[in-house]
């Protein structure tokens, strides 16, 4: 009885306090059952080696717990795609913005290219554990009214609401999203380079935007930012509608015509857009150089958004 008495001990500190009484009764009860049919079948009382066997047949006393009182998983199975989507989406977020944050260090204050990968893969791991930890904690957190996030959300949709068959393109692809965003911002960091960069950093970047070029670029930092925005939008929507396509192509245009404007300025008007500080690219190029592969570079880029607000123009039309 000594072994009894310490296996129901051991099963009820798995248990909730409020359940350990009640359940110890019945556990009890059971087992007792199970020794009295054997000693019925033996004609004795059982032994110490044989109790030890019985109590080995019922199991370990943290899995007969969970018998009673099923665990409940840190964050439940239904909301786990949930989950790895949110994960994907803010770990690409971190990406990004570890990437603009060491592009910027290794372009304008540190070109040490090792020091670049490590800082880089350091920075994402730190950030990403973080996240990660805060992510899953806020699930188990949402989740203790026994509903899961899943649940919730399969209460808001509408079937008229899906795309047609024949529209596979109005699903939005994150990884167009999180290519579109880490652009936006490396040149929003570039534009409001003068506010984020302190005296001597700022006397350290061997390359800078001339006044008038820096002057265009704070002009179109409002629809730099609205780009970012916009991209957070097709996050949170995932599906093209008529004005997210209009959006779309209005800030497309607004890009293509920039890209155009900034990139004709030295070949057809002479003006520079860069001012070298210091020797660029240690001799390697000439600023002359520079200003002809920016604004090649420049006028190339422009042809992206430029396809993009034929492509969506062509995508509003198929939803009328």
């Amino acid at each position: 009885m000594e072994l009894l008495e310490r296996y129901l001990s051991a099963v009820a500190r798995e248990l909730p306090e409020q359940q350990r009484d009640e359940i110890r009764r019945e556990l009890k009860a059971n087992l007792l059952d199970s020794a009295e049919q054997k000693e019925q079948e033996l004609g004795r009382a059982l032994y110490a080696e044989e109790w030890s066997d019985l109590l080995k047949q019922c199991g370990h006393p943290a899995r007969v717990a969970r018998q009673f009182v099923p665990s409940r998983a840190l964050v439940a199975a239904e909301d786990m795609p949930l989950l790895w989507h949110v994960l994907a989406m803010v770990i690409g977020m971190i990406f990004v913005f570890e990437v603009v944050e060491a592009s910027a260090r290794l372009v304008f204050t540190d070109p040490d290219p090792f020091r670049f990968v490590f800082q880089l893969l350091a920075d994402v791991i730190r950030q990403g554990c973080f996240a990660f930890s805060v992510i899953v904690i806020s699930f188990w957190l949402a989740a203790q009214d026994g509903r899961s996030l899943s649940s919730r959300c399969a209460l808001q949709w509408e079937p008229s609401q899906l795309p047609k068959a024949e529209q596979p393109w109005r699903y939005i692809r994150l990884s167009d999203v999180f290519t579109d965003l880490a652009t936006y911002i490396f040149v929003l960091v570039l534009a409001t380079m003068p506010v984020w960069l302190n005296d001597s950093q700022q006397h350290s970047v061997l390359l800078v935007f001339n006044g008038q070029t820096q002057l265009w670029l704070w002009f179109f930092s409002p629809v730099m930012a609205l780009s970012v925005v916009f991209c957070f939008w097709q996050l949170q929507r995932r599906l093209w509608n008529k004005t997210m396509l209009r959006t779309a192509v209005a800030i497309n245009f607004s890009w293509m015509i920039f890209l155009l404007w900034l990139g004709l300025q030295f070949p057809l008007w002479q003006q520079p857009l860069l001012e070298a500080r210091h020797e660029p690219l240690a001799g390697l190029l000439t600023v002359l150089q520079l200003e002809r592969g920016l604004s090649w570079g420049l006028l190339i880029s422009a042809l992206f958004p430029g396809y993009e607000v034929l492509r969506d123009s062509w995508r509003l039309t198929q939803m009328t």
